[in-house]
């Protein structure tokens, strides 16, 4: 099949990635910068499960390229009041306050912007509470810390000394 033919297709491998490619511009949750939270990954099996978060935004992503049916079961906090399926097809999912059992069919992937409880009236707006006003509770966010300069120290080449000392100082604080 050649491209003129996949543009008159709208479910072409081609307009796929260009709705793929339009999301990942349109959703702050998938920016560079976004924190990744692995959720569901265990050795040899599928899916796996991850969620992206900027701010207030989260995207949950889940992937199963096996080609036969697979399951998981995940918490995932904070609790999401909602889920909207912004591309790929919908899996079997049980939810109830953060817990998911998911079974997703072979080959397939699921990408849902989860929709989240307001802070209460009574919180101080001015100090963050875990869970609240950032995308996950604290544990996640120094997880993320130190993976983003476990990568920083590993991209430094070996003739860099001094770049990888710098980043090691900044694992210390």
């Amino acid at each position: 099949m050649n491209v003129a033919e996949q543009e008159k297709d709208p479910t072409s491998l081609l307009n796929r990635v260009r709705r793929l490619i339009q999301l990942k511009k349109s959703e702050n949750a998938l920016t560079a910068y976004a924190e990744f939270v692995p959720v569901y990954a265990q050795p040899d099996t599928y899916p796996f499960v991850y969620a992206r978060a900027n701010g207030d935004d989260i995207v949950l992503v889940m992937l199963n390229p096996a080609d036969r049916e697979a399951t998981a079961k995940f918490s995932l906090r904070p609790v999401a009041t909602g889920h909207e399926l912004l591309a790929g097809s919908e899996p079997k999912m049980d939810y109830a306050d953060g817990d998911y059992e998911v079974a997703m069919a072979g080959q397939s992937y699921a990408i849902y912007r989860l929709v989240r409880r307001q802070a209460p009236a009574s919180v101080n707006q001015n100090q963050p509470q875990p869970g609240v006003g950032t995308a996950f509770p604290y544990p996640y966010q120094s997880t993320r810390r130190v993976r983003y300069i476990s990568a920083a120290i590993a991209a430094s080449s070996a003739s860099e000394p001094s770049s990888r000392a710098a980043c090691s100082a900044v694992i210390r604080t």
